[in-house]
């Protein structure tokens, strides 16, 4: 797994679709000018200026523009966000790795992924690391039951532990449980509670 990403580092996901339309115009021989027509035939209104305006970073391409382009080339939509650069910034403050990228755009469920594939700020200020935290919310008993009680999916309950206590519930219990020892039962209904307020608010 590659290591974590600084957002503002990784490649930008504008980048990369700029950089994948140029590397199939040229491996197909074509001009700006063929790919800008090859774009009115199906349905947009493109120059040889806004392809360049594209590849030059310039110019961002639209969600819709991305399924004409992948039309227009004849290749799948994950061709279009295919990269060798471990992490790909998806926002401001948001990375993904590439291997999630091309999965997602394969159709794959985002949640199906690891938490180690992504970086945005909840994992950042976590008090775990993510993968320990990832495992905890599948064998841990209380993550189990509050999974089990809420019908969330592991990665759901870490996002939720993270954004409510900084880590995972488990270990917010123990830290409220050295003052008071012998009352971890309570501690964690009020912890479900307060997961239950969360996830009420969340929907």
């Amino acid at each position: 797994m590659p290591s974590r990403a600084n957002p503002s580092k990784a490649e930008p996901l504008d980048r990369v679709v700029a950089e994948r339309i140029r590397a199939l115009r040229q491996a197909n021989g074509l001009s700006a000018d063929w790919v800008a027509r090859g774009m009115v035939e199906v349905g947009f209104s493109w120059t040889r200026a806004k392809v360049e305006a594209i590849e030059n970073g310039r110019r961002r391409v639209t969600i819709g523009e991305l399924v004409g382009l992948a039309m227009m080339f004849g290749v799948r939509v994950e061709e279009l966000v295919r990269t060798n650069r471990p992490w790909v910034r998806i926002g401001e403050a948001s990375a993904v790795t590439s291997r999630a990228l091309g999965g997602i755009f394969k159709g794959r469920n985002p949640r199906s992924f690891d938490l180690t594939d992504y970086d945005f700020p909840a994992n950042r200020q976590a008090k775990v690391s993510i993968r320990p935290a990832f495992e905890l919310a599948v064998r841990g008993e209380l993550e189990g039951l509050m999974r089990r009680r809420f019908g969330i999916e592991a990665a759901d309950l870490v996002k939720a532990a993270v954004a409510l206590w900084g880590r995972m519930p488990s270990d917010e219990r123990d830290a409220r449980a050295q003052s008071r020892p012998r009352a971890k039962q309570w501690i964690s209904r009020d912890l479900m509670n307060e997961l239950s307020t969360y996830l009420e608010t969340e929907t």
